[in-house]
């Protein structure tokens, strides 16, 4: 009902602003949820990329928003940056500091991804490729971090690496 009520085009269509709450609900409410998510990300956001941007817009309409007055540089559209650490590269604190954190990607159209979170420990760097039947993954962090697995039940995760070592599934 909720996902129906979201994505069925009878509510006022939400800003960039309001973006990151939609996306949050959007990836708890399951596999169709999570494709839509990435979905409005991608219609959202890919004008801004494939323009060349260095930064985040106040609209996907850029400059030319506002009777041409917006803004092209603006904080509160950075869900999508939220959305590839969290959901793309699947990184995620458990604990303050990531002292435990999940690892479980959503690939969505992509074969495959790379990329850092910084932490205060250091960076925690996940990798993965899509391959028949779910991700291959290499987690590489400081040696004190722990890492939990939390794959979608849509992304199987078929091998996993931490610092070089394998881990059993």
């Amino acid at each position: 009902m909720v996902l129906e009520t979201l994505s069925g085009g009878a509510l006022v269509p939400i800003s960039l602003s309001a973006m990151s709450y939609l996306i949050r609900v959007l990836t708890t409410l399951g596999p169709e949820a999570r494709r839509q998510a990435a979905e409005r990300l991608d219609k959202a956001f890919d004008g801004m990329v494939l323009s060349g941007a260095s930064t985040l817009w106040e609209t996907a309409l850029g400059a030319k928003d506002f009777q041409d007055a917006g803004s092209l540089c603006h904080a509160w559209s950075s869900i999508d940056v939220y959305f590839a650490h969290a959901e793309v590269l699947g990184i995620k604190p458990l604990e303050p500091g990531f002292a435990r954190f999940s690892v479980g990607p959503y690939p969505g159209h992509l074969f495959e991804a790379s990329g850092s979170v910084v932490t205060p420990a250091g960076p925690i760097t996940v990798e993965w490729v899509r391959k028949d039947g779910g991700l291959s993954i290499r987690i590489t962090a400081p040696e004190q971090l722990r890492p939990e697995l939390r794959p979608y039940p849509e992304v199987p995760i078929l091998e996993v690496t931490y610092n070089g070592t394998r881990l059993t599934l």
